[in-house]
């Protein structure tokens, strides 16, 4: 854990000033100054959360990942994750300036928090998110002095309000069982002037080319994949996905339709197959092992940014919406 981490703290429950209470960085206890709860800080990373959760959805996913289970280092949802975290600063959150502060909620693997950072050395970047794997990333990018990791959720987050120049929320808020609420929760972290960038997944009636993946969830597997056990999602998804796979892999060979559906950036025309398969089988794996999928429509997501203080909404094809906050939350 970075000291300067410490003065971006927040206590979820009271909005208190955070303090070490003992022991280190490293590991040791954080105290609120102001309800005196205590939080743990384990292998670096601070755990702040108003009631510990008891399950969190990818956690699994991503130790898997890591034992070489889903895709190979580096590819992240078929794509280079370098290269996306640049597609993503320059196509929604924009570049940040030295000085900046920038946050990355729901930052999974940590591999988009960790690549703003190395692109962007004058800047801090924090990655939040709920998993224990948090560790693990805070080993992986060790080397890097402007990025730390915090675990807390996105609804209640450890972290002081309008403290950040820019927030971004990729494919994380319509899974925690309350997207509106999370946007405003993250949206309120976004300073005056500062940027807000969220993925989330498209409203059918708006995108019907996604209605076949949506199926996949809740027809195929009735949406109850996730009360399946871990090591019986693994198996089931990766059997599927040797179906779907070669089916997936040959239209982007064959199909102009095909190749255009994905972002220029984005590597999937260019998977051989046995790449095509496993990042079909991440993405299965994504889709059916969290509790919640939700599927807003643009019209409300407007109106959750307008109710948060921010100003014209920005949105593309592939389900990203961002705008600049341009006054306190109403």
């Amino acid at each position: 854990m970075r000291e300067w981490l410490m003065d971006l703290l927040a206590c979820p429950a009271c909005r208190g000033r955070i303090e070490l209470a003992n022991g280190t960085l490293g590991e040791g206890t954080l105290r609120c100054v102001g309800c005196t709860k205590t939080f743990p800080v384990r292998d670096s990373v601070p755990e702040l959360f108003v009631v510990p959760p008891a399950r969190v959805d990818f956690a699994e996913q991503w130790k898997l990942r890591w034992t070489g289970r889903f895709e190979r280092e580096g590819l992240i949802y078929g794509v280079d994750a370098d290269r996306r975290a640049r597609w993503i600063a320059d196509a929604c959150l924009g570049r940040p300036s030295p000085g900046e502060i920038v946050l990355d909620v729901g930052c999974g693997s940590g591999d988009t928090a960790a690549s703003i950072a190395r692109d962007y050395p004058e800047v801090k970047v924090v990655g939040l998110d709920m998993t224990p794997t948090l560790s693990r990333c805070q080993e992986r990018f060790r080397d890097l002095k402007n990025l730390s990791f915090v675990r807390g959720s996105a609804l209640k987050p450890p972290l002081r309000k309008q403290a950040f120049s820019r927030a971004l929320s990729f494919g994380v808020l319509h899974h925690t069982g309350d997207t509106r609420g999370g946007l405003h929760a993250v949206g309120d972290l976004v300073a005056q002037g500062g940027r807000l960038a969220v993925c989330l997944y498209r409203h059918p009636d708006e995108a019907p080319s996604w209605r076949p993946y949506y199926w996949v969830r809740d027809k195929l597997h009735f949406g109850r994949g996730h009360k399946l056990p871990p090591k019986a999602l693994f198996w089931l998804v990766h059997a599927e996905g040797l179906v779907v796979a070669p089916i997936m892999w040959a239209l982007f060979q064959t199909s102009n339709a095909a190749r255009a559906t994905a972002p220029a950036e984005w590597d999937l025309p260019s998977l051989g197959l046995r790449e095509m398969y496993d990042y079909m089988v991440f993405t299965l794996y994504d889709a059916l092992s969290p509790e919640f999928q939700d599927r807003p429509a643009t019209p409300d997501i407007e109106q959750w940014f307008a109710d948060s203080g921010f100003g014209q909404v920005s949105h593309d094809l592939y389900g990203n919406h961002w705008a600049d906050r341009n006054h306190a939350k109403s």
